[in-house]
């Protein structure tokens, strides 16, 4: 049978023929859409409309409809101060905190009084809402009122006005006089009343509709999966505890591998040529090292028809040591980076190689391209309304970057187990020289580099670290401290657990590190099972405390005790009297009133949403508002950029990942416990994602796509080999790990069934 021959039908020959052809095999009819897959298309899109009809009708009945605003504009009397700027200044420093007396009690109850005594329309504080807003960068306030009663709502929005001035005025007096420090003018009574209540309604009705798409889709994937299901290996593993020691022995056999193959004439070029990109730019700045290690790995692939090459020259470039925009030429409007070089091409020589061909369909091929043709839409729609190419096109291109997916899946589909290796030891050869760089200065090696640090009200001078590599460090620590990670060599897992932890503690990022526990807490249940769990967690308790004491007093060194005080800060208080939280909870206020205009396709990829960037001129006194440009929520960020294709887009990705979980856990596939700590990495990013920008960050894009690479590659993973197919070609550190050894395939599965199509052997134990 030669490689790319399925089964013959009985009484076929062997022959050079093709299908249909004589001596070649029967055409393989293709692949409809079976019954099941049509009826649950229908009950997710059905359920989808319902759903966000039914969110839209209900608070369509209950939100107020009607809104008037008014503006007060206040002013500093205080005859100490000359300087109208300072005046300013001080006004413009205590209006934030204003914005919450508008909707305060007290002016509920001044409204009234006023109201009654002016004769005029009545203020029902139990059917009328009053918020305040001021205009950054002014001492202007808005206050709005909102109500069901078009004929009043402006009326009422004046007496709201009148009445926050009075308390605000009233709040700010001397103690013991009756002169203030402000006074107030309603500069616009209720202005022209807008039906507030559609847009409300329609905002909650496309959340409605995403949640009951998430739902149906994720039940129909749960109860009966679709065809991505098909290609999960019929093989099962009984026990559990089986699973992990599998996938524990081929993990060390390719972390050795890796590790033979430098003694290799290979491996020792592979070495030298990323000694010298990394060292040649720390020295230099210059683009010509990191793109002549992509060039070189390019040729290789091309000369041994091995795609892995190219695929691990990207994620060297894409989450490595280097900036995500190192520059080549520029043609045109834009300017081409090493990272879009090594991607393009990965991507041309992932078709030249024999992978394709043999690797089963990936289960996330599908939510990728989803994702793609979202973000098409939004810079489509970003240009459609107007927005700037050179914001559009920016985030665009790293938005592409969800491409790399596919490369990477297709170099490694039939060795997942490597692929989690080389992203091993990359995130610790460049952590390390990342931390290396930190102690020694040298600024080129240190992406995004911050010298202090804000922890409650007091700034400390540290060295606060990222690069591309930080956010990679999430789902490797929970491989790491799992069961499924062989703990021999000693000091290769040691050496790869501390330089994680260090980078991780390095970044300062809270963020991260308290879904990382929690996971790390959950995967150690699933691998080393309910006996040892208590044993080990008291373990890393009474290390953790011991650590963490020493850090507080100072021992450790002055950057130890910072850490320590940043991650206390949660507990005790301090991180919830930071700006970072309120100015956050500002990001978001902007988002959803520009949502609320623009819900279905939001403001395109890359604009303005309508954040704000505040700071303040010492030199001409003067407070400087400048649009932001990004936003920390990455799921408003999705909406605001791609629409409600976005949110459907992304949602399909998540679901698939959690469909995949589920489903290789429940079925015990062999690469079932890989596939769970995969998810559980996943859903770490995922679940930092709601306070990082990282949406439109290069590095953590590729890091995600390759995460689901090796998930889609572990659920259709099998070490029994495929009959019929060559055993795949090993060019080196490429492929790592010595030639096969003896025959260790398990026993306590059952008989291996053909495949249902033609495969790369999947390969031993050694594999």
């Amino acid at each position: 049978m030669t490689a790319v021959e399925a089964p013959r039908a009985t009484g076929a020959q062997p022959g050079p023929g093709g299908p249909g052809r004589p001596g070649g095999n029967p055409p393989t009819p293709p692949r409809r859409p079976s019954s099941h897959v049509r009826v649950a298309a229908l009950v997710v899109v059905v359920t989808t409309l319902v759903a966000g009809l039914a969110t839209f009708a209900a608070f369509l009945s209950t939100v107020g409809h009607y809104q008037s605003t008014a503006e007060i504009v206040f002013n500093n009397t205080m005859t100490t101060d000359d300087n109208i700027a300072k005046g300013s200044r001080y006004v413009q420093d205590r209006i934030t905190s204003w914005e919450g007396v508008a909707g305060s009690e007290a002016v509920a109850q001044r409204a009234v009084q006023i109201a009654a005594t002016g004769g005029g329309t009545p203020f029902d504080p139990a059917t009328v809402t009053v918020t305040g807003k001021h205009l950054s960068g002014t001492e202007v306030l808005q206050v709005t009122a909102t109500s069901n009663d078009r004929a009043t709502v402006a009326a009422d929005a004046t007496t709201a006005a009148r009445a926050t001035i009075d308390v605000i005025v009233a709040s700010e007096r001397y103690p013991g006089t009756q002169q203030s420090k402000i006074a107030g003018t309603l500069v616009n009574p209720g202005g022209p009343v807008v039906d507030h209540g559609v847009q409300e309604a329609r905002w909650w009705g496309v959340l409605g509709g995403v949640a009951g798409f998430i739902v149906s889709l994720l039940a129909c994937s749960l109860l009966r999966p679709g065809r991505w299901a098909r290609d999960l290996p019929p093989h099962t593993v009984r026990s559990r505890r089986r699973m992990v020691e599998l996938n524990a022995t081929v993990m060390g056999d390719e972390m050795r591998g890796l590790l033979a193959g430098l003694r290799r004439p290979e491996g020792k070029i592979t070495v030298g040529v990323a000694a010298v990109a990394i060292a040649g730019y720390g020295i230099t700045g210059s683009m010509v090292f990191p793109l002549f290690a992509v060039l070189a790995a390019a040729v290789w692939s091309w000369r041994t028809a091995d795609p892995r090459w190219s695929a691990v020259a990207l994620l060297f470039t894409g989450v490595g040591v280097f900036p995500e925009k190192v520059d080549v030429v520029k043609l045109g409007p834009v300017t081409p980076t090493v990272l879009e070089v090594a991607l393009l091409l990965a991507l041309l020589l992932t078709l030249r190689g024999r992978s394709v061909g043999f690797a089963p369909r990936s289960v996330f091929a599908g939510p990728a391209g989803a994702i793609l043709v979202a973000a098409t839409i939004g810079a489509v729609a970003a240009l459609a309304l107007g927005g700037e190419f050179g914001l559009m096109i920016d985030n665009y291109r790293a938005l592409l970057m969800v491409a790399a997916f596919f490369p990477v899946y297709f170099a490694f589909a039939r060795r997942p187990h490597q692929l989690v290796s080389v992203l091993l030891y990359l995130a610790g050869v460049c952590s390390a020289v990342v931390l290396v760089a930190a102690a020694a200065g040298w600024s080129r090696l240190l992406v995004d580099e911050r010298s202090s640090v804000i922890t409650g009200s007091s700034t400390s001078d540290v060295a606060r670290l990222s690069g591309p590599t930080l956010n990679l460090w999430a789902p490797l620590l929970v491989l790491l401290l799992s069961a499924l990670m062989p703990r021999k060599p000693r000091w290769v897992w040691l050496g790869l657990l501390l330089i994680g932890i260090a980078h991780e503690a390095a970044s300062f990022n809270r963020s991260t590190w308290a879904p990382l526990v929690l996971l790390i807490v959950a995967v150690a249940a699933v691998t080393h099972g309910p006996k040892g769990l208590v044993r080990r967690a008291a373990v890393l308790v009474v290390i953790g405390a011991i650590g963490f004491s020493i850090a507080l007093t100072g021992l450790a060194g002055g950057q130890a005790k910072q850490i320590a005080l940043r991650a206390s800060s949660v507990v005790t208080g301090q991180a919830y009297g930071e700006d970072s939280l309120p100015d956050r909870l500002r990001e978001n206020a902007a988002a959803y009133a520009t949502l609320e205009r623009q819900p279905w396709l939001g403001v395109g990829v890359g604009q303005y949403y309508g954040g704000e960037l505040i700071t303040y001129d010492d030199e001409h006194s003067r407070t400087v508002v400048d649009p932001r440009p990004y936003i920390h929520n990455q799921y408003l960020r999705i909406w605001l950029y791609m629409g409600v294709f976005g949110l459907l887009a992304y949602a399909f990705a998540g679901v698939r990942v959690l469909s995949v979980v589920v489903t290789s856990w429940r079925r015990r596939t062999p690469g079932a416990p890989m596939v769970v700590v995969l998810g559980m990495g996943i859903a770490c990013l995922a679940a930092q994602a709601s306070l990082q920008t990282m949406l439109v960050d290069r590095p953590s894009i590729i890091i995600v796509v390759t995460l689901m690479a090796a998930a889609s590659a572990f659920a259709t993973w099998t070490p029994w080999p495929v009959p019929g197919a060559p055993a795949p070609r090993r060019p080196g550190v490429g492929a790592g790990g010595p030639g096969p050894g003896p025959d260790r395939r398990p026993r306590s599965g059952p008989v291996p069934s053909p495949p249902r199509r033609p495969a790369a052997r999947a390969g031993t134990m050694e594999e």
